[in-house]
């Protein structure tokens, strides 16, 4: 018999996988700069901690799952979704588009940055990425 184990904290959940579909399919309709300030919210004044931490393993949770691993950009769609629920949740951070130039191929990444330095991010794997644009 097949279990469905139903996720601790049901809202948040929901707020994150919602997210996630709204932006898989947004990304493919609106313009970029139009995108980010669609998913600028209003910042809460007081951070709770736990509910970041709860926002973090449901999204790596959604993103290990069949539509969003085979994405040819998955850091673009993981950064616009943990900005926009991170942003809601009360925490400051910033979203950075980036690119290098290695082995002849050009590539891009995205992050984000809190108070200027990388958040949940390593600090080698974006050393060799230059910012080419951070919001806001």
């Amino acid at each position: 018999m097949l279990k469905i184990k139903i996720p601790r904290y049901p809202l948040i959940f929901l707020k994150v996988l919602i997210s996630y579909v709204f932006i898989s399919l947004s990304i493919k309709v609106f313009n970029p700069r139009f995108l980010l300030k669609l998913l600028n919210q209003d910042i809460k004044s007081c951070v709770d901690y736990g509910r970041i931490e709860k926002v973090f393993f449901y999204s790596a949770f959604i993103m290990s799952l069949w539509p969003w691993r085979i994405t040819k950009t998955p850091c673009l769609l993981r950064s616009l979704v943990l900005f926009r629920c991170l942003r809601s949740e009360g925490l400051k951070v910033s979203i950075n588009f980036g690119i290098r130039y290695q082995e002849s191929l050009l590539s891009g990444h995205s992050w984000l940055t809190l108070e200027g330095r990388p958040y949940c991010e390593s600090k080698e794997s974006l050393g060799k990425f230059d910012t080419v644009y951070a919001f806001p």
